[in-house]
């Protein structure tokens, strides 16, 4: 079976991936991928290489980025989740692919609007009347767990996926797909089953992804403490824990951080 993973990060993905461009091409060579999307987050600073490692191996590439969706679908409101009434953070995820060198001049020129106009705290953020405007060429995959259409599932807020799948149709037509993960119900009981009822209801065609961060298993525990620096650091300060140094010290990296940071959710 052919499988065109449409959704991978690399070292671009600051604290999140692992590999470079070409080490993932390389590995997609290895274990038979018909080709492999890059989509890093916020940023195309993969996309150079990404080509280069294409031609290198003669394998498919496409060129992409997981932009960060503005959640009330204004990019400059900045409003802090503490204070929002509907369980959401600042921002979803959504993965936008260039078809063509009309998508990915499009997507470069929404992606410089996003850094030069409506960057905060560390997210370039983008809200659909962007996309819209450079929508042409583009693809639209709904993403992860954190993306609008999952995201809103998974709270119940069937009205709000709604909302953001009719847009999207509206604006990108059979450009749209709905995204599933082969982890997400290990996050969520029963999501894989609300997506693909999902996509059904709305006639919208669903796509498999493995949201690839790091390139062979043997790395995972590098990957494991990229995501503890990215996400734990303050976690740990503001809950200091008993260590049992001695213990500590008997055990191998990845019991190490089981023990400190049992609660990882990746």
């Amino acid at each position: 079976m052919e499988f065109f993973d449409c959704h991978c990060h690399s070292q671009f993905s600051p604290l999140d991936g692992l590999d470079t461009p070409d080490t993932l091409v390389q590995r997609g060579v290895e274990i038979g991928l018909s080709g492999m999307v890059i989509t890093d987050h916020g940023r195309l600073s993969a996309h150079r290489d990404m080509l280069k490692a294409g031609i290198k191996h003669d394998f498919k590439v496409g060129l992409g980025c997981e932009v960060y969706l503005s959640n009330s679908n204004d990019r400059f409101d900045t409003l802090n989740k503490k204070v929002r009434n509907n369980g959401l953070g600042l921002y979803h995820h959504l993965i936008l692919i260039a078809k063509n060198d009309t998508g990915l001049r499009n997507l470069q020129a929404l992606m410089s609007k996003a850094w030069n106009e409506s960057f905060f705290d560390k997210y370039p953020l983008v809200d659909f009347d962007l996309i819209a405007e450079h929508g042409d060429g583009l693809i639209i995959t709904t993403a992860c767990v954190s993306g609008p259409i999952a995201e809103n599932l998974s709270l119940g807020n069937i009205e709000a996926a709604n909302t953001w799948m009719n847009m999207f149709k509206e604006r990108f037509g059979g450009d749209v797909y709905v995204e599933n993960q082969v982890h997400n119900n290990s996050i969520h009981e029963g999501l894989t089953e609300m997506l693909l009822d999902f996509a059904d209801g709305h006639g919208v065609k669903s796509i498999v992804s493995t949201d690839t961060h790091f390139a062979r298993e043997e790395d995972r525990w590098i990957e494991d403490a990229l995501l503890i620096l990215n996400t734990y650091s303050q976690a740990s300060k503001s809950k200091p824990k008993e260590i049992d140094y001695d213990h500590l010290n008997s055990l191998d990296f990845m019991e190490k951080y089981n023990y400190l940071y049992p609660e990882r959710n990746m």
